[in-house]
């Protein structure tokens, strides 16, 4: 038993209760659930939205948007619609505020759905921290959350910001300027690079150099290349094709000498000298040399690699894990990797063991477990284990959006679910993909958008033709 001293047990029952309460909240959180390809809200124990909906989304600020006949609106927590709007297109709330869209405009209204900004906006993007970015002929600027502006519209160009700083465009030239609209650096300059540890990277003449938040000049314009700060580090160049880095006061600390160079990453980097790849650390030492002839940035902890024009896996280390046996592999999505061997593709996991069998003409990589597998000019789903969950029937077959997949069989597009079963009867002569619980739809000639059920939904200048309802075909 563990005794903790009389002056620690308040904090400890705190966390013991704020432990509680996020678990609580976790069990309890209301989440979207959906039947047969219609959109409701549950929690662990409980229907709280039964399915009505054409899509639902996560709720934000304790609004769920959900898409009724093509058309958002918002419930609240006991499944109430709060919000009903006829507008084209709504977010989910962002800093109590939600963009909204009609006839190509843009506002945005508050919680109660009142249009607290109208509709005099060609873009806009969500508020964060009292302000957003909007565009208007074509300039952009910022304003505040009632509307007024706050950095003027004179931009044709505005990034995101980055610790505090955005990149700005004027005609050609780019400068910064702060959250605030003050110009740190005028639209005066070839190119600058997003805020890093507080320095920014900028291009003059052909030549790179630095400058801290103030604007002032930290480092001068002497490079051929000038990379991103990463832990205490960016790469530079004085001459073609050989890299080294400098720290932020511009001085050298791992000399000019390699081909090939890559942000810091963890106190460690990837490098390539004299053909050899090495991982150095933040002092130049080297700490392993890595004897392939291609290795990759890492994703989900292993980078790929070649030599001699076959294809492994190698982990931080610099360690290889899955062996150089494949003529082609691509990243690791969801734990597997789709490999290739004489032709045929299989997936491979993170010990280099083969989890399907390499016996496909191609492969798609896995999202939300399945991937889609060709074979024999036909097309299917499999799941991780390799079993086929939808039969290798189909000629086209597409990503599943929001619980249904687009198909195509004998000359004509519909739609199915994970299980094979056809939702939408294949009757169109092309489909894409649902987004937002309309899918656009061709058939007869005439192009317009259907929701979940097959029927015919009004969208922007999209109408309907009468006869077009494939619920009732």
């Amino acid at each position: 038993m563990i005794a903790f001293p009389d002056k620690y047990l308040p904090l400890f029952a705190f966390l013991l209760l704020s432990v509680g309460i996020q678990s609580s909240y976790a069990q309890n959180a209301i989440l979207p659930f959906t039947q047969k390809g219609i959109y409701g809200y549950r929690t662990n124990d409980s229907v709280v939205v039964e399915p009505l909906y054409d899509m639902a989304f996560e709720f934000r600020e304790g609004l769920g948007k959900v898409i009724h006949n093509g058309k958002p609106c918002f419930v609240d927590s006991t499944g109430k619609q709060v919000i009903t709007t006829d507008y084209d297109y709504a977010s989910s709330f962002s800093d109590g505020l939600a963009r909204v869209e009609k006839d190509q405009r843009w506002g945005f209204i508050d919680r109660k759905g009142k249009l607290v900004i109208p509709f005099i906006y060609e873009s806009v993007h969500s508020f964060s921290q009292g302000i957003a970015m909007v565009e208007r002929g074509g300039k952009y600027g910022f304003i505040d959350k009632k509307g007024a502006i706050i950095i003027p519209l004179q931009y044709d160009e505005i990034s995101f910001f980055s610790e505090g700083v955005a990149e700005v465009r004027k005609g050609r030239k780019w400068g910064y300027i702060n959250n605030t609209g003050k110009v740190i650096l005028a639209p005066e300059y070839d190119d600058v690079l997003p805020f890093s540890e507080g320095l920014g990277i900028v291009k003059s003449l052909g030549h790179f150099g630095a400058v801290d938040k103030t604007g002032h000049i930290v480092i001068p314009f002497i490079h051929n290349h000038l990379g991103q700060y990463s832990n205490g580090l960016a790469s530079y160049s004085d001459r073609d094709s050989t890299y080294g880095y400098i720290n932020h006061d511009g001085h050298i600390v791992i000399p000019m000498q390699y081909s090939e160079v890559r942000p810091f990453k963890n106190g460690r980097v990837l490098v390539k000298k004299n053909n050899m790849y090495q991982y150095l650390n933040t002092s130049g030492e080297v700490l392993a040399e890595l004897p392939f002839d291609k290795v990759d940035d890492f994703a989900e902890g292993l980078a790929r690699v070649e030599k001699n024009q076959k294809v492994g896996f190698i982990d931080t280390t610099g360690k290889l894990v899955v062996n150089l046996l494949y003529t082609n592999a691509h990243s690791f999505a969801e734990g597997l990797v789709m490999v290739e061997k004489n032709w045929k593709w299989g997936f491979v996991d993170k010990t280099g063991k083969v989890v399907i069998p390499l016996e496909y003409d191609g492969v798609t990589y896995f999202s939300d477990g399945v991937a889609m597998v060709h074979k024999n000019n036909k097309w299917g789903f499999i799941d991780k284990a390799g079993k086929i969950v939808v039969p290798l029937e189909y000629d086209v077959l597409y990503y599943p959006t929001e619980g249904l997949a687009g198909a195509s069989k004998n000359g004509k597009y519909g739609f199915i679910n994970l299980k094979g079963e056809t939702v939408l009867p294949f009757i169109y002569f092309t489909a894409e993909s649902f987004l937002e619980g309309l899918a656009r739809v061709i058939k007869d000639g005439h192009t317009y958008h259907i929701n979940k059920r097959g029927e015919c939904v009004k969208y922007k200048h999209f109408v309907c033709h009468g006869e077009v309802n494939a619920s009732k075909k």
